[in-house]
């Protein structure tokens, strides 16, 4: 020990005192650089925290289903998710940029990033926000990759998120893929009575029912409502979902009395559910006064559009959807000088939150090309009916009911324009595919849904 304590005096000696004092400013300096250093990421993960608290606090001002369960609205005009409330989504949206700023500078793993780009991505979603969704979605799907988490439930969640996300945006070929991966893992992982296995049913049903695979459709909705009655949670907001989602399947193949009761069922589930998280109810109402409409119920489908109006929020797609069908009833009723700034503004509406590429934009310019037909203003109903055509075949494939409609609509435009070499090909082919309809869904059916069925179908062979 005296050794050692001689060897350091002999060192220490043989410095000079400018030196020690370098050694000693240098471990100061350096002390404090470290310090400075833990306060900073303290700050910042302080911060972080902070965000993550809030991104809590935002999610949970929406009700689960409406980032997890697709819903069907009875016009086809599209799938909505719950939309943004004013203050609250821009509050979302700066708490999202602040968020991506903390996480590029603070070091923490791949599987946390995954979690809070999920938890973006849903409440994108939820408040309509489908291409800020996109982007987060696809960044947790990848962290969660990269960090070899597939077979955790988030990472699940993802995926399914991102099936309904590409449903509700219409591009049918990438929702089958993500909706199927996300059926297969959870029934691999949950096992087939667990409620995310409802979801994943009732979003496949939805999606093979906009594709027209309506046997399919109904298949899945059947085992869905199966699942939900056998975790007991038949007064609970995801069975009213899938009871609306089969309502509509019923109405689209003219079984109406059926789809009544089921929307009535769903809307008295549905009433029950706090109002400030879930809107559902109102589509439920919509669908209830479509259905209405369709059965020449004029009168209670007015009613029921009346007590929507004051309830939806202006400039949102759901506002255009109701435009839409007051403006079709309108119609019906031979109450004419409204109908087409309403078409027209639902329109603008569909335009500028889901683009003109949408099943949603379609449906409402179809509606006005064929309502300019009727006034036999053919020169501005042919481009927006040709537009539709376009819309349908990229959206929803050639053999789709909503694309052969729109061929129908065609050809009767060129068949009152006296072109027949034009209406002719169009008619051929509605029909054809029109029989390949009938063979497919006509198999399963009782005879008075066959009956109902071809009553829809036969103006087209008249």
């Amino acid at each position: 020990m005296k050794i050692l304590l001689a060897l350091t005096l002999i060192l220490l000696s043989l410095q000079s005192p400018a030196q020690i004092l370098k050694r000693v400013k240098d471990k100061v300096v350096s002390k404090a650089k470290g310090e400075v250093n833990d306060a900073k990421y303290d700050a910042k993960m302080k911060a972080r925290n902070s965000v993550r608290n809030e991104m809590n606090g935002i999610q949970a001002e929406f009700d689960s289903t409406d980032i997890d369960y697709a819903i069907l609205l009875s016009d086809n005009s599209g799938l909505f998710g719950g939309q943004g409330r004013g203050e609250f989504g821009a509050k979302f949206l700066k708490l999202g940029g602040i968020a991506r700023s903390l996480y590029r500078n603070v070091d923490i793993d791949d599987d946390e990033t995954a979690t809070v780009n999920l938890q973006m991505g849903q409440s994108a979603y939820a408040m309509g926000r489908y291409v800020f969704a996109e982007k987060r979605l696809k960044a947790a799907q990848f962290f969660f990759e990269k960090s070899s988490q597939t077979s955790e439930i988030s990472y699940m969640k993802t995926i399914a998120s991102e099936g309904l996300l590409f449903t509700t945006t219409g591009r049918f070929a990438q929702a089958e893929k993500f909706t199927q991966k996300a059926l297969e893992l959870r029934e691999s992982k949950l096992g087939k009575t667990n409620m995310a296995v409802a979801a994943s049913l009732n979003n496949y049903a939805v999606l093979h029912y906009n594709l027209g695979q309506y046997n399919e459709s109904e298949k899945e909705f059947s085992t869905a409502l199966s699942i939900i009655r056998g975790n007991k949670l038949e007064e609970a907001m995801p069975y009213a979902i899938v009871l609306n989602n089969q309502a509509i399947l019923f109405q689209s193949i003219g079984r109406y009395e059926a789809a009544v009761k089921l929307l009535q069922e769903a809307l008295q589930i549905a009433g029950k559910v706090e109002v400030s998280k879930a809107r559902n109810h109102l589509k439920f109402f919509s669908n209830l006064a479509l259905l209405f409409q369709q059965m020449e119920k004029y009168a209670e489908a007015e009613k029921n559009y009346q007590g929507l109006e004051s309830r939806i929020e202006k400039g949102k797609p759901e506002f255009a959807n109701l435009l839409n069908n007051v403006a079709i009833l309108a119609m019906l009723m031979k109450r004419e000088d409204r109908v087409e700034d309403m078409l027209k503004r639902s329109a603008e509406i569909y335009k500028t939150s889901l683009t003109e590429n949408s099943p949603a934009y379609a449906k409402v310019i179809s509606d006005l090309g064929n309502y300019y037909r009727y006034k036999e203003r053919y020169t501005e109903a042919e481009p927006l009916l040709q537009k539709v055509l376009q819309v349908r075949e990229l959206a929803l494939g050639t053999t789709h009911p909503l694309y052969v409609q729109s061929q129908e609509d065609m050809a009767i435009l060129y068949w009152k324009k006296k072109d027949l070499t034009k209406a002719y090909p169009l008619y051929h082919d509605a029909m054809e595919e029109t029989l390949d309809f009938i063979n497919k869904y006509f198999p399963p059916m009782s005879e008075a849904e066959k009956t109902k069925y071809w009553d829809m179908l036969s103006p087209r062979f008249q």
